[in-house]
């Protein structure tokens, strides 16, 4: 008998509750245009663009 799709669902059942046991640390940092952050999938990272000039205001 093979025993394949049980120990996958095990393994993914035991992923799924490592990451519910050690939650990972969430972080927002907040950069200035140009600086380059390494992705992670458990960072959000806010960038502050410069102020725009007043310009003429469009109405369509």
């Amino acid at each position: 008998m093979d025993n394949s799709r049980e120990l996958a669902s095990l393994l993914r059942r035991a992923n799924r509750l490592t990451i519910l046991q050690n939650p990972p640390v969430l972080e927002l940092l907040t950069v200035n245009p140009g600086e380059e952050l390494p992705p992670s999938p458990w960072r959000l990272n806010l960038v502050i663009e410069p102020k725009r000039t007043a310009g003429r205001a469009s109405s369509t």
